[in-house]
């Protein structure tokens, strides 16, 4: 189902319709403010009402880069040796006005009626005491050198090496892993060497064997450490959760909700009683302990992450014009991001909701924890994150001549580790025990096998009408089959695999499904949908003169209509979407398009 924004003078899906005060206050206001719209209605299946997202950057870069180069062309072969040096300064300013209109969650698709307490949410999350503004800096440092030596006239190498220094500073408040507050964690240990060859080794240029070594340094996002500055123990901005420990029991067992708020049974607007009681629990304006998420910085262990990289190829011209080449890659990732809940707790029962299911968060698994927290403390660090990734890369080339042109090109290739990216977190984490083996598999973005060929002709005896297009193929995606009913090992996270086997969706979701959909039965064990598609354009060139050109030109995309869906959801407790294909590829799904141009060359 697709998602709907209301503001709150409209009238909402279960026909309760914006107080007038809401409606004066809104042409009172006329500026943006997230807090005039109503809350967001999360469903187990669907969102109604709002969104929550109302955030906007002000981000710029300055970079200083100068580079000496040197040809020597006498000194046992010939050197193109380069020096360089470049300096970034990156700036992001972010106000954030994201969940200040709150969300209220449901365990269920019912349409809300106060009567009956089944349909009530079960928790009410809220930015407090207001909206978050911050800003943030880095500095980046390269110094770089290299000698592109060529040795014979077969045989050239490729000597360099790279330093890479990376600061961001940001105090770590509140953070007792760190003895002072501006001791932010710097990497100065990041020298990167590489090495490369292209060797033909006949007279008569038509193989060519090429290959290299690297280690290469990735960039820290910003968006990954900005959390150090908008999740303290102590700030301005916040989520505060309704109940504060756990959703209410209530709904789920056929009782009225006894958190103050829910119990109102007001879903459409946060009214003057809701906000009476938020601003009594969190008073605007002031310095709030933070009862959502804590993020701290690993003092150790937060470095910048680094490949090392292989590659191996040998590329053949078979006939005039035309080639083929094989080439082998492999990087393994290194201090990859992977950050742990060092707070993370234990339920009391294998229940998902209801009063067993209360998470004691007071265990202190990693025994680091300061002062007893009821949520997650968040540890960015690189300790536990790795990645590899192995490719084989095929490629049949007829190069442009007697008017036509063509390129295919496959590759073979299993993308894993155990973290997806820079903002992962253990998925089946116990205790202190990350549970690496478990966590690792395939990566998310992972396609084993991806083909694509383009070509270009100019079609005869028109007098310069051309026809190119691609033909993209590619194989799904990994997911995870799930069914967070229970939370078997007592951990919060509801990550409960499947166990291995062969699933297909419930009668009832409809008519576009994914069945028989394989699982090993570990993290990212099945594969979603395919994706293919047909791209065409036809051209034709005029000549206006000796250097004027008008060119025409249609453009057709998707030329059979091809539906490419996205991965189905895994969770098999809402039945109604599991294994149902609802996405689209790209949002829209880029049905069949046809657009028409012009261009005048001089």
């Amino acid at each position: 189902m697709g998602r709907r924004s209301k503001t709150p003078s409209t009238r909402t899906r279960h026909g309760a319709a914006s107080s007038p005060s809401t409606r004066t206050a809104c042409r009172a206001r006329p500026r943006l403010d997230q807090a005039l719209v109503g809350p967001v209605l999360s469903y187990d299946s669907f969102n109604i009402q709002a969104a929550t997202t109302m955030d906007y950057s002000f981000n710029y870069a300055h970079a200083f880069e100068d580079t000496f180069s040197w040809f020597i062309p006498e000194a046992k072969g010939r050197h193109d040796v380069k020096f360089g040096a470049r300096y970034t300064n990156v700036f992001i300013r972010n106000p954030n006005w994201s969940y200040v209109n709150g969300t209220f969650n449901f365990d269920h698709d019912l349409p809300f009626d106060r009567n009956n307490p089944l349909t009530y949410p079960n928790r009410f999350s809220i930015r407090v005491p207001g909206a978050l503004d911050y800003s943030l800096t880095s500095h980046v440092g390269e110094l770089y050198a290299q000698d592109k030596w060529q040795v014979k006239p077969n045989l050239t190498l490729s000597l360099g090496v790279r330093y890479d220094l990376e600061v961001i500073p940001i105090r770590e408040d509140y953070n007792p892993l760190f003895s002072s507050p501006d001791a932010y964690p710097i990497d100065k240990n990041n020298i990167a060497p590489r090495f490369g060859f292209i060797w033909t080794p006949n007279s008569q240029n038509t193989s060519v064997v090429r290959g290299g070594y690297g280690i290469f340094y990735d960039r820290t996002i910003l968006g990954t450490v900005d959390n150090l500055i908008t999740e303290t123990k102590f700030a301005r901005s916040f989520t505060g959760q309704f109940p504060l420990l756990a959703a209410d029991g209530g709904p789920a067992n056929g009782r009225f909700p006894t958190d103050p708020i829910l119990a109102l049974g007001v879903i459409n607007q946060i009214s003057p009683e809701m906000r009476a009681i938020i601003d009594a629990t969190y008073p605007p304006g002031s310095l709030a302990r933070n009862t959502g998420t804590w993020t701290w910085s690993d003092p150790n262990n937060r470095k910048q992450p680094y490949f090392h990289q292989f590659s191996f190829g040998y590329e053949r011209e078979l006939l005039p014009g035309f080639s083929t080449s094989a080439d082998y890659v492999r990087m393994s990732g290194t201090d990859m991001f992977l950050n742990p809940d060092i707070n993370i707790g234990r339920r009391r029962t294998t229940a998902r909701t209801g009063a067993g299911s209360i998470i004691d968060r007071n265990l202190n698994a990693f025994g680091i924890l300061d002062d007893p927290h009821t949520n997650v403390v968040r540890l960015l660090t690189t300790e536990y994150g790795t990645s590899e990734y192995d490719s084989l890369q095929l490629t049949a080339e007829k190069r442009y001549a007697n008017n036509w042109s063509l390129r295919a090109s496959y590759a073979l290739s299993y993308s894993r580790g155990t973290t997806e990216g820079q903002g992962s977190t253990p998925q089946y984490q116990v205790g202190s025990d990350l549970n690496l083996d478990e966590q690792f598999g395939p990566a998310g973005a992972d396609r084993t096998h991806n083909f694509m060929m383009s070509g270009r002709m100019e079609i005869p005896k028109t007098r310069g009408v051309t026809l190119s297009g691609t033909f993209r193929a590619l194989s799904g995606t990994p997911f995870t089959l799930t069914d967070d009913s229970t939370d078997a090992d007592q951990n919060g996270l509801l990550t409960e695999r499947l166990p291995s086997g062969t699933y297909s969706a419930f009668p009832d979701a409809g008519p576009h499904v994914y069945n028989d959909v394989e699982f090993d039965g570990r993290r990212n064990g099945a594969r979603g949908p395919g994706f293919m598609q047909i791209d065409l354009r036809v051209g034709y060139r005029a000549r206006l003169g000796a250097a004027r050109t008008l060119d025409f030109f249609a453009d057709i995309f998707n030329v059979t209509d091809h539906v490419n869906f996205t991965n189905p959801s895994g969770n098999r407790r809402v039945t109604a979407n599991f294994l149902r294909l609802s996405g689209l590829f790209g949002a829209s799904g880029f049905p069949r398009q046809v657009q028409f141009g012009a261009r005048f060359g001089f």
